[in-house]
């Protein structure tokens, strides 16, 4: 019987970090210990997924499962709870991790995890929310909704990429945390490149469970402005994915496994391209790359194995999705199979 797996949730707007985060917590895990980690994604391609399974050997213990196309709590939370429950039963884990998608409603994920349906199941120990604070100058992640819920859901708030800050980035951040959560002050702890100690996960393993009643947003049980995500086969080597929520876009691509891509081209076309959000996991001929882009900047490192490249993009602006397709294709220097 599955009873008290401890459960701990990894949030964080677009590009903060989280999924880095969780690769090194990977790296931490006791090795007696069973984890499961249940990912979401905005987009339908599953770039997570992929993106915690490029280990050079990986680890049995560790079971991944992912819900893609937004959410995982709108529609009543029935992908979530699907998933969850799926999950629990394939891994039977001592430790569940769950990444919300950077656009998901942190407030409603953690309601359906304290639900009747898992009390004696989960026993919730901390959310960690992580934080980009060289975003807070711009209104779309100040001003968001979202972006708001996941700091007041916070039990630990995470500066990550501090290696990159410039200025007053991080006072900043303090002071807009300050201002927005004057009744449950928070201090805020600095990371570079994501390396979250595994001690800072479990030090909240005795905080009292939480009664998630929030008066500062409204609750949403579904999602009226999502859009069905469309999946299209445009050939035998190529699946072509797009999906809209709200004022975000997204677009993504699957590549068959024999296809390979001119890595300089790629690099080329990717950093010329506005975007909020950019993951990719890549076949390229100087091996397998793992891309990320936040804005405009991009950052490239090597995987030892993939099943296929997939790269997806978020926007909040239409993409030219055929446009960007003509593109990709040539940057490939295997021809599509016919």
């Amino acid at each position: 019987m599955i009873k008290e797996v401890k459960t701990h949730i990894i949030s964080g707007f677009l590009g903060a970090g989280k999924s880095s985060a969780i690769q090194f917590l990977m790296t931490q895990k006791p090795a007696h210990e069973v984890w499961a980690i249940l990912v979401n994604e905005f987009g339908e391609v599953g770039i997570d997924q992929a993106l915690l399974s490029v280990g050079p050997e990986p680890d049995k213990r560790v079971v991944i499962q992912e819900v893609p196309g937004g959410c995982m709590c709108c529609a009543a939370g029935v992908p979530m709870g699907v998933a969850l429950n799926k999950l629990l039963k394939a891994a039977q884990p001592d430790r569940l991790l769950i990444e919300p998608t950077g656009l998901g409603h942190p407030q409603q994920v953690l309601k359906a995890l304290t639900g009747p349906q898992y009390n004696g199941v989960l026993n919730m120990q901390g959310v960690i929310t992580l934080v980009d604070a060289r975003q807070i100058q711009q209104a779309r992640y100040r001003e968001h909704d979202i972006f708001k819920q996941q700091l007041a859901v916070a039990d630990l708030i995470i500066a990550n990429k501090a290696d990159l800050y410039r200025g007053e980035e991080l006072a900043a951040l303090e002071t807009y945390v300050a201002e927005q959560l004057t009744k449950k002050p928070r201090s805020i702890r600095v990371l570079s490149q994501a390396q979250l100690p595994f001690a800072w996960l479990t030090e909240f393993a005795n905080l009292p469970p939480k009664a998630p009643i929030f008066q500062l947003f409204k609750a949403q049980t579904n999602e009226p402005n999502i859009n069905p995500a469309i999946s299209l086969v445009l050939a035998e080597s190529v699946s072509h994915f797009t999906a809209q929520q709200s004022e975000y876009f997204s677009c993504g691509w699957v590549f068959a496994k024999q296809q390979c891509f001119d890595k300089e081209k790629l690099l080329t076309l990717l950093a010329s391209l506005n975007v909020i959000r950019l993951k990719g996991v890549m076949q390229t001929n100087q091996g397998i790359m793992i891309i990320n882009q936040v804005n405009q900047e991009i950052t490239v490192s090597k995987a030892e194995h993939a099943n296929d490249s997939r790269i997806e993009l978020i926007s909040d602006t239409p993409i030219k999705e055929l446009e960007l397709l003509t593109q990709l294709k040539q940057c490939l220097l295997v021809s599509p199979s016919k």
